[in-house]
C-alpha cells in the first residue's frame, strides 16, 4: 500500500504527529512518501504570498478572535506528488499556510484521510472558535457582533461546502473526542464519516528514567522544581499563552530559591529574560529540540509541565511529558480533560483563572512527592500507546483500499 502523508512544515504539533505516524507505519509495511514546503523558489514564493496574506486579511476584517486564520488564496498544491507517487491514499494533516486551499482537495482524486489538528476543516477561516457559526452554517445574520468588514470565515465556508459536496472517499480522522464531538456537529461534516483516534507515544522513545540523573546530565539543580515551558515557537504563538506565566509568576516570586523554570521551543525569549532578571528567578531556555533522547531526559528532569494556551486538541508535548511521569498544570478547555486527571496527574484549572492556576503552582512548589509519575506513565502508556494507534489507522487504510 502507497500513501501520501501531507503537512505543510516540518515542525509544531502536527508535524511531530505526522513524523511519529509516518515512522510507525513504515514499520507495518506501508510504502510511504511525504510532502512539506520545501526551500525551492516556487515554495518560498507561496510562503511570502502566504505571509503577506495574514498580514493583509485583518485590515479587511476586524475580530476578537485572536487565534490563527487560514482564508487559504493561495497555494502550492500537491498535484505533481500525486502524479509522481501515485499513491493508494492521501494523508492530510496541517495542510495551511500555504501548502493547499480547498479547492485542491478535487484534484487528488485519490481516497483521503485527514486527520484534523484544530477545527479549521469543519469551519470558515479560523482554526478554533468559540462561535456556533460552524455548526448552523455562516449565514449573513449569524455573524458575531464583536465581527465587522468582509465575513472572510463565511466566504471561507462557503467554499468548503462547494468541495466537500463533491468528496466521497474522505474519512476525518480526530485525535481527541473533544474534536470528534465537535466535527460531528458541524454543517460540514454531519454527514461525512469521521472517527476518533488518539495521538499516540511511542513508550521506546518517552518513558520514565531516574529524575536527579536527568538533571545532572542536563545541568539542572537537584534540590529545585524544574518547571517546563514547551511549545513549538515560545515566543510568537498567541494561543499558549507563555505571556500568561509572567502573571502567574506574580503568585510565587516569593518562592524563587525554591523553582527554576526551563523553556523548549524557538523564538526570541528576550521578553522572558527581562522580567525573569526583574524578580530574580533564574531560567535556562533549550530552544528547538530535535534530538528525541534530548527530549526525553528534558522531561524526565522537570518537576511539572505548565501549559496556558487558549485552545487545544491532542497536545503533542503534554502526552510525552507525561509518558515519562511528569504531572501537568493546565487550563481545562479542549482534549486537555481527555489527556490530565486533575489531583492524580497534575491539576485541571477553570478556564482562564490565573489567581487559582498560582495557587495551585504554588501548592506543588511547595509539596513532595504530590504525584506518582510511575502511575501516571503507566496510565499514559494504557491509553496513548502508538502501538494502538497504528492498527486504528491501517484499519482505516484497509477499509479505503477495499472499497476502492
Amino acid at each position: 500500500m502507497k500513501v501520501l502523508s501531507v503537512n505543510t512544515t516540518k515542525v509544531g504539533g502536527a508535524a511531530v504527529v505526522a513524523r511519529r505516524l509516518n515512522q510507525v507505519f513504515k514499520s507495518g509495511g506501508i510504502n510511504l512518501e511525504t510532502v512539506t514546503l520545501n526551500d525551492t523558489v516556487f515554495d518560498k514564493l507561496i510562503g511570502i504570498l502566504s505571509v503577506m496574506e495574514q498580514k493583509f486579511w485583518p485590515m479587511l476584517m476586524k475580530t476578537k478572535n485572536i487565534v490563527y486564520h487560514s482564508p487559504a488564496m493561495f497555494s502550492r498544491g500537491i498535484e505533481d506528488y500525486l502524479r509522481l507517487f501515485n499513491p493508494d491514499i492521501v494523508h492530510l494533516h496541517w495542510i495551511n499556510k500555504g501548502l493547499m486551499k480547498p479547492e485542491d482537495l478535487l484534484t487528488i482524486r485519490k481516497p483521503i484521510i485527514w486527520t484534523m489538528h484544530d477545527m479549521w476543516p469543519f469551519c470558515g477561516a479560523e482554526h478554533h472558535t468559540n462561535e456556533s457559526r460552524f455548526i448552523n452554517g455562516y449565514s449573513k445574520n449569524n455573524r458575531p457582533k464583536n465581527e465587522s468588514g468582509i465575513d472572510i470565515n463565511r466566504f471561507v465556508w462557503m467554499r468548503k461546502v462547494s468541495v466537500y459536496k463533491e468528496l466521497n472517499d474522505i474519512i476525518f480522522i480526530c485525535p481527541s473526542l473533544w474534536l470528534y464531538n465537535l466535527a460531528k456537529k458541524s454543517f460540514l461534516l454531519k454527514d461525512k464519516r469521521v472517527q476518533y483516534i488518539p495521538n499516540g507515544v511511542d513508550s521506546k522513545v518517552f518513558f520514565s528514567i531516574n529524575k536527579n540523573m536527568a538533571k545532572i546530565s542536563l545541568g539542572l539543580p537537584k534540590n529545585k522544581k524544574i518547571l517546563l515551558l514547551g511549545s513549538a515557537f515560545i515566543d510568537g504563538d498567541r494561543n499558549k499563552q507563555n505571556d500568561v506565566f509572567l502573571k502567574i509568576l506574580e503568585y510565587v516570586k516569593d518562592l524563587k530559591n525554591d523553582f527554576m523554570v526551563i523553556t523548549l521551543g524557538s523564538g526570541d525569549t528576550s521578553s522572558f529574560n527581562k522580567v525573569f532578571r526583574e524578580l530574580g528567578v533564574r531560567v535556562k531556555h533549550f530552544g528547538f529540540i530535535s534530538k528525541e533522547k534530548v527530549l526525553n531526559k528534558i522531561y524526565n528532569a522537570s518537576d511539572i509541565f505548565l501549559m496556558f494556551s487558549r485552545h487545544e486538541n491532542m497536545p503533542t508535548m503534554l502526552i510525552e511529558s507525561m509518558a515519562c511521569g511528569t504531572p501537568a498544570i493546565a487550563f481545562s478547555i479542549g482534549g486537555i480533560p481527555e489527556i490530565i486527571e486533575s489531583d492524580r496527574y497534575g491539576y485541571l484549572i477553570k478556564p482562564f483563572d490565573y489567581i487559582e492556576y498560582g495557587k495551585k503552582l504554588r501548592k506543588f512548589i511547595l509539596g513532595d512527592n504530590l504525584f506518582d509519575r510511575k502511575f501516571i506513565t503507566k496510565s499514559i502508556m494504557k491509553k496513548y500507546d502508538i502501538e494502538k494507534t497504528k492498527k486504528l489507522y491501517l484499519k482505516v487504510f484497509d477499509s479505503l483500499v477495499k472499497r476502492n
